[in-house]
């Protein structure tokens, strides 16, 4: 009995390297969405239109940085679920994620909260109502995360949470156009129809942005053993290598298939798109796994940051936008200062 006690000790036992790699991808994914709700808010457009090929660049990273964080944040979740002799997973694990979720909706919902006080209530009209129900950046964590407790609930091993997860997000993206082909305001509520369609001002929807997570989760269970190893070279390799076959293969299909008439919006419910968008999250979390060797002078620093994440967000968050409460740089500077005042 001590034996197994000892061998289960050392096969969860973290390693640096390990908790190194998927904190620094994370904060490297929150530190790009950061900067991007940064400069995409307060700097002059032809700023970045006047760059060329480096603002070519930023805008790929720009326009993947939700999708990456999702992704790394799909891995993490993997690598953190323990399960009992029975297939169970830990209670205090399961209650731990709800009530990240959870937080995750409060706050998303207070900083874009419709009114300053309360008796400003009974004045809003129905176009007020619908506005405050658009998903944004937490809503779409929060609710992808609260699928992937379901999902583990439902599953007896890790092996079958990545397999239905990998399976779950595949069928997401490619039933992605059936959902944004109708409108489901007609048929639900609002609060329910912004999560299945972009068409009524939201960023983001369930279908198209939910499969990133648990993409992310089959990716922890693929590279488990390569994280064992402290192997980040070679997991940068795969990831590169698959990212790009897979990015590649989205852009040909896109290419040669007019997914404008296809699809009600190609560049939100186009299966092709998401993929291209997994394959650049692929190249950039590669990436940041090789330089990661590089910062291991940091790694409590960055392990620190990596854990606030939620923090560092909703604050810059208050910080550019505002709150119903509070004026943001963006209330000043919107898509008026340089790129350098941006940075």
């Amino acid at each position: 009995m001590d034996l197994i006690i000892l061998q289960k000790c050392i096969l969860e036992m973290p390693t640096n390297n390990r908790y190194l790699a998927l904190d620094f991808a994370r904060l490297m994914a929150i530190f790009f969405m950061i900067q991007g709700h940064t400069i995409g808010s307060i700097v002059n457009p032809s700023e970045i239109t006047n760059l060329g090929f480096t603002g070519d660049i930023w805008m790929i990273i720009r326009s993947v940085t939700s999708a990456t964080f999702l992704i790394v944040s799909g891995m993490v979740n993997f690598i953190g679920i323990k399960r009992n002799q029975d297939g169970l997973v830990d209670s205090n694990i399961i209650w731990k994620r709800c009530k990240r979720a959870l937080l995750l909706l409060l706050i998303d919902y207070l900083l874009i909260f419709p009114v300053t006080n309360m008796s400003q209530f009974s004045m809003m009209s129905q176009f007020d109502w619908f506005n405050f129900f658009k998903v944004g950046t937490l809503n779409i964590i929060a609710i992808s995360l609260l699928t992937l407790i379901i999902i583990m609930n439902l599953t007896k091993s890790n092996k079958q949470l990545a397999y239905s997860s990998l399976f779950f997000g595949l069928i997401l993206i490619i039933s992605t156009p059936f959902f944004h082909s109708i409108n489901w305001f007609q048929y639900v509520h609002p609060y329910f129809g912004h999560y299945l369609t972009q068409s009524g001002g939201s960023n983001f929807s369930y279908p198209s942005h939910a499969p990133f997570l648990f993409i992310g989760t089959f990716l922890g269970y693929f590279l488990a053993d390569y994280l064992k190893e402290n192997n980040s070279t070679k997991i940068s390799m795969i990831l590169v290598i698959s990212g790009s076959l897979i990015s590649l293969s989205g852009l040909i299909l896109s290419h040669f298939i007019d997914t404008g008439a296809l699809f009600y919006n190609s560049m939100t419910s186009s299966p092709f798109i998401i993929f291209t968008k997994i394959g650049y999250s692929f190249i950039l979390i590669g990436l940041y796994f090789f330089l990661s060797k590089f910062f291991k002078n940091y790694e409590k620093l960055i392990g620190n940051l990596s854990k606030n994440n939620i923090i560092t967000y909703t604050l810059h968050i208050i910080f550019i936008f505002g709150t119903p409460w509070t004026i943001g740089l963006i209330y000043y500077f919107q898509a008026k200062t340089s790129l350098i005042n941006g940075i």
